[in-house]
């Protein structure tokens, strides 16, 4: 169950709260498209070698679980202290916050193959590895469709000095303090 969990976390939730990021720093930050992308580093940085350290554990204890176990430990206080990011929190703090999930995630991405694999054979091992690729990949596919809207609302918001996210909250200045109005 963990790992149904964790396979759709990967796929849908966690672009979720990436666009999210990108879309806070542009509307929030007045943060240019490619200084968005920038502010991005503290998750870019940390999923990869995060994976591969993961990785090596799982080689040498020939364990996963206590793995998925840390990573969505992290995971989840990373996001929780993401969701404290306002209009005066400073770049230090998001990257940061950033740093934390991105471990969480490259342990993640790099540990779900194990508990797919765990109950086979070794002759199915191809098989289930090859289709549980295809249907990461297909679902990264189906959430680039998101993640192209979340940057156009966001493109978009700089240019009319509405933030997508503050539309319905516009009466109450929700705009105002995301500098957009000002």
């Amino acid at each position: 169950m963990l790992s149904s969990a964790s396979f759709r976390f990967d796929n849908t939730d966690k672009e979720k709260s990436l666009d999210y990021l990108t879309t806070y720093y542009q509307a929030c930050k007045v943060a240019s498209p490619i200084a968005a992308g920038v502010d991005m580093f503290g998750t870019a940085f940390t999923i990869v070698p995060a994976g591969i350290i993961s990785g090596v554990t799982v080689a040498k204890t020939t364990q996963y679980r206590p793995q998925l176990w840390l990573s969505w430990m992290l995971v989840m206080i990373g996001t929780g202290l993401m969701s404290t990011l306002d209009v005066d929190s400073t770049r230090g703090s998001g990257i940061g916050y950033q740093a934390i999930t991105g471990i969480g995630l490259g342990i993640l991405v790099t540990c779900l193959y194990f508990p797919v694999l765990a109950p086979l054979p070794l002759s199915e091992n191809a098989p289930a590895i090859a289709f549980f690729m295809f249907c990461r990949n297909f679902a990264q596919v189906c959430g680039c469709k998101k993640k192209t809207r979340a940057t156009v609302d966001a493109n978009v918001a700089c240019r009319f000095g509405v933030s997508p996210l503050a539309a319905p909250f516009s009466k109450t200045g929700f705009a105002r303090d995301c500098h957009l109005n000002s």
